[in-house]
């Protein structure tokens, strides 16, 4: 695609050339389906589907938090018109500055929830690029030079349409080198989480020495 047809491309593109069978595409030339998530007044809160809203999404390392998960009532067809599946994006729509865009992939643990309307789900065709690919760009300082340079302010906060979502660039290998791509990002992704939970572990470890310490000593062993 040529670089009238994409429009202005931020320096950091036009400086790191495209490897060969790499093309810069639009989102919008790769989307399936686009939808915002839903709102629902107080008191339907409390029970009923698990819904996602914008602190369940990572910090821009494309990981789920989900310390903290809110019910809500719906019915049938809300529940199945706003449903996540597997492989969905779910994309953080409105938030302070540096947080708008964040996202993550939608995998067992997340698939069948709902989502808030701060958030937006982004359905990529499947024939044509891979979700995890697509939202460790999106994440990436490339993704978020483009997020950032069309986010609108509000009272408070920062939000991005759907129109500037579709205008993003990304640059896309043929599918198997996204795959291939993906599958390292998701097994470093494993690995910088084995370390966390090893370092977690380890300083229980270091936290619990002084209560030990103390039961020694009371007990006369020290």
């Amino acid at each position: 695609m040529s670089t009238d047809k994409l429009g202005k491309i931020p320096n950091i593109q036009r400086e790191r050339p495209l490897p060969d069978g790499w093309r810069w595409v639009r989102l919008e030339e790769i989307l399936l389906d686009a939808r915002n998530g839903l709102y629902k007044p107080d008191e339907y809160y409390g029970s009923g589907v698990p819904i996602l809203k914008m602190y369940n999404i990572g910090r821009l390392n494309g990981r789920w938090d989900l310390g903290r998960i809110d019910r809500v009532q719906l019915s049938p067809s809300e529940e199945n018109d706003y449903r996540l599946a597997i492989g969905d994006i779910l994309l953080n729509r409105v938030n302070s500055r540096e947080l708008v865009g964040k996202c993550a992939v939608v995998d067992e643990t997340t698939a069948n929830a709902v989502f808030e309307s701060k958030n937006i789900r982004v359905r990529l065709r499947a024939n044509t690029a891979d979700p995890l690919y697509v939202a460790a760009w999106l994440n990436s300082s490339g993704g978020r030079r483009q997020i950032e340079e069309r986010l609108k302010q509000i009272v408070g906060q920062a939000t991005i349409n759907r129109s500037d979502l579709n205008g993003l660039l990304i640059p896309l290998p043929p599918l198997p080198e996204q795959e291939r791509i993906a599958a390292i990002l998701k097994e470093q992704m494993a690995a910088v989480e084995r370390a966390r939970q090893t370092l977690e572990e380890e300083l229980a470890t270091v936290n619990a020495l002084p209560a030990a310490f103390l039961r020694r000593a009371f007990s006369g062993e020290i």
